[in-house]
């Protein structure tokens, strides 16, 4: 049996109506069917709801059987490479910054190991940062495929640690804020640093980093202070000429790079490009 379209069919209608062909409606089979003078069906036209026309089956053909509409090439509704693509992308973000979360853990437990301190203060520091991150972090369901969810782990790491070490200063009674202007902050002890704000000789604000990537400290005795700047660089000053401000509050020093400002409870610590406490100079906010 041939099948021929619609378009087809006009062709040849009048071929056939001229030799008295019938036309009758067929409702059981939805669809019309053509006879001849004989009484012989010849054809019918059926409505293809798929293409949206009508199809003629001419049923003269020495086939004897349908011929299958040829629609075409297939034509797939997604776009399977790109969303494999996509896919992809999004797993390598997570992985990147999985490992990005999991180098900070080690950065910090490291820094804590190279600490000036004795090994039984950086073994419960160590233990309560690990124990906090297992609590904390183990059992959530984390999208590290987010920059931004990425970003405030971090930034929760470092809040943990700096509870962490004012927790363990505090059961240690080693508080550096005395009230005796002749004290200085406690030798070889590492306080942790929030914040850093860069001025102008001015006064202006030049830059201000409250959101510190990497654990920032300082460290102080007599002779010098050293301290992590917020690019991760480990520097120290010498410490000369220690003198007593009472107008501020605090200590000054001079050093060979420039002048040092000590806040007398230690909550903050300046440092001056000159040695006359001019230029540009960086506050250096400690943990409270």
């Amino acid at each position: 049996m041939k099948k021929i379209f619609l378009s087809a069919l006009l062709s040849i209608s009048s071929f056939y109506f001229s030799q008295s062909v019938i036309q009758k409606y067929n409702s059981l089979y939805k669809r019309y069917e053509y006879f001849n003078s004989s009484g012989n069906m010849i054809g019918y036209k059926q409505y293809n709801n798929l293409s949206r026309q009508w199809e003629y089956f001419d049923l003269n053909d020495n086939q004897n059987e349908k011929q299958p509409r040829q629609y075409g090439d297939y034509t797939q509704p997604y776009n399977f490479d790109l969303i494999e693509r996509g896919l992809r992308l999004k797993q390598n973000n997570y992985d990147s910054n999985f490992q990005t979360v999991k180098s900070t853990i080690n950065y910090i437990i490291n820094d804590i190991n190279s600490w000036d301190s004795d090994s039984d203060t950086k073994h419960k520091i160590i233990q309560q940062f690990k124990s906090a991150i297992s609590k904390n972090l183990d059992n959530q369901d984390i999208n590290y495929a987010s920059n931004d969810e990425t970003n405030r782990v971090i930034g929760w790491l470092l809040d943990t640690l700096e509870a962490i070490i004012k927790k363990e200063n505090s059961n240690n009674n080693d508080n550096p804020r005395s009230n005796d202007n002749n004290l200085s902050p406690q030798n070889n002890k590492k306080f942790i640093v929030t914040r850093i704000t860069h001025y102008n000789s001015q006064g202006f604000v030049l830059e201000g980093m409250s959101d510190l990537k990497i654990p920032t400290y300082i460290i102080f005795n007599e002779k010098e202070i050293r301290y992590k700047t917020a690019k991760g660089i480990e520097t120290y000053r010498n410490l000369t000429n220690k003198k007593y401000n009472s107008n501020r509050s605090g200590f000054e020093y001079t050093s060979n790079w420039g002048a040092i400002f000590v806040a007398k409870d230690f909550s903050s610590v300046i440092f001056y490009d000159k040695n006359d406490f001019s230029g540009d100079y960086y506050i250096y906010y400690i943990a409270k």
